[in-house]
Formats: C-alpha cells, structure tokens, sequence
C-alpha cells in the first residue's frame, strides 16, 4: 500500500523509530519522507527517538550557596513575590537583579509555590474581628441636577451595616466636620474607630507639606475625633479599594 507522506510533516516518534531500523541509505531516506539529509543522519547515527536537552550542561551560576539559601529562606518563610526579594537583598547581595532571583527560584522549583505551602498560609490567616462602631467615611459624587454638582457624604459601619449620608453642595473641612457632628448624633451607639480616604474634607495630607498649616494646628475633623475619643484612620494613597465598603 503506498502511503503519502505530507512534504512539511515533522519528525515525529515513530517516524524517528523507522529512520533508525530501516536499511536504506540516508539519500533515499531524506528522498522518501521529504527530509533534509541532516535530519536523518542524525536520526540514524541516533541510539534514542527522543530529543536531547538543549540545556548546557555546564551552568554558569554566579550566586553562592549562601546566597542561594538567603532567596529561598525569603522565598520559603516569607512567601515573597521576586521584587520583594529584591528590594530585601539588594544591600546583602552584590550584583543581584530580579532576573538572578527568578532563576534561582526555578532551579529550585519555588517558581510557583507547593499547594502545601499556599494552604498552611491560608489557614494560618483568619480574617480580622470587628467590633461594632467602626465606620467607613467618603465622598463621592452625584449626578448633575440642574447642571449643579452635589457631594454624597457616606458613613457605613463596617459591622452593622448602618448607612447614613449626606448631600451637601460643597466639599470642604467645615462639611466634613459638620457632617461628622450629625453622624455621631445619628448612630445610636459609640464610635470607635473611622477610616477615610485623604480629602481635604477629612485631613491635611493631600497636601504637600509647605503648603499645610505653619502653626501645625490640627485639622478641624480630626479634632472633633479627638474631642468624641474617635481614631481617625486613613488610606494609603492610590489605594480605594481600601475604603471601598462606601
């Protein structure tokens, strides 16, 4: 039976298996199946089918073992990503780039960490308890009515889930700390804790510090806080979703 044999076909295993037990000459062989000579005579002079590693067999590793050790103890202990092990071994380890690290950690097998590793983490965290009167505080904006721009003064406790808002035209320190005054008249029961983000309506970090107040004096709401024996909190910068209960 004559079989065809496509011109562009690779060289698979069973094909390899048959270059190397037939007795015909390379020519043919490479004529027959649509394959250079090179190609076959490295099939035939072959003893296996399958490919050898191309990696070299001699690495060139310039870290140490104890350098080694340092990035998988930060890798292991830690569960580090390979910019945190960078940052934590740049002054340690000389010459060190993130490059280095992630090889490392693939030599190892620590690229991806074990499931073992991922769920004793996971068990070992539990999520924080709140008490009741921890309250998250923003701002956020409504819709134009009558081509007018109103603000939403949002308060929610993280626990209870009691919402009370605001709707004020303006966005400044005084409707902040006025708008704190009727959420403290509103809960039914003490306040503890409050997170905001940073506006200028709840502190002074927003703004760079030669243009903050240069007698130091506190900012209206958070001496409100302190007048009620309230924690004032506040956000990393660039981070919503930290106060994304609102």
């Amino acid at each position: 039976m004559y079989l065809r044999i496509h011109k562009n076909a690779r060289v698979s295993f069973a094909l390899r298996k048959e270059i190397q037990e037939s007795n015909d000459s390379i020519n043919s062989l490479a004529l027959k199946y649509g394959l250079s000579w090179k190609t076959v005579k490295k099939w035939k002079e072959r003893e296996s089918i399958e490919d050898k590693s191309s990696r070299p067999h001699r690495l060139r590793i310039s870290l140490t073992k104890e350098e080694e050790d340092l990035i998988l103890f930060e890798r292991k202990k830690f569960k580090k990503t390979v910019e945190e092990i960078y940052f934590s071994l740049n002054d340690k380890v000389p010459n060190l780039y993130p490059l280095k690290i992630y090889r490392c950690l693939v030599r190892y097998g620590l690229n991806v960490l074990p499931c073992e590793l991922v769920k004793a983490e996971r068990r070992i965290k539990k999520f924080r308890r709140y008490t009741i009167g921890y309250l998250h505080l923003d701002t956020l904006y409504s819709p134009k009515i009558n081509k007018r721009r109103f603000y939403l003064f949002t308060a929610i406790d993280r626990v209870s889930k009691l919402a009370f808002i605001l709707i004020k035209e303006r966005k400044t320190k005084e409707m902040g700390t006025q708008f704190l005054r009727q959420v403290i008249n509103f809960y039914p029961y003490k306040i503890h804790y409050i997170l905001t983000d940073n506006g200028g309506e709840f502190s002074y970090n927003h703004l760079h510090q030669t243009k903050r107040p240069k007698d130091k004096r506190v900012h209206p709401f958070d001496k409100l806080c302190q007048e009620n024996k309230i924690k004032h909190r506040t956000i990393k910068f660039k981070h919503p979703w930290t106060n994304g209960m609102v």
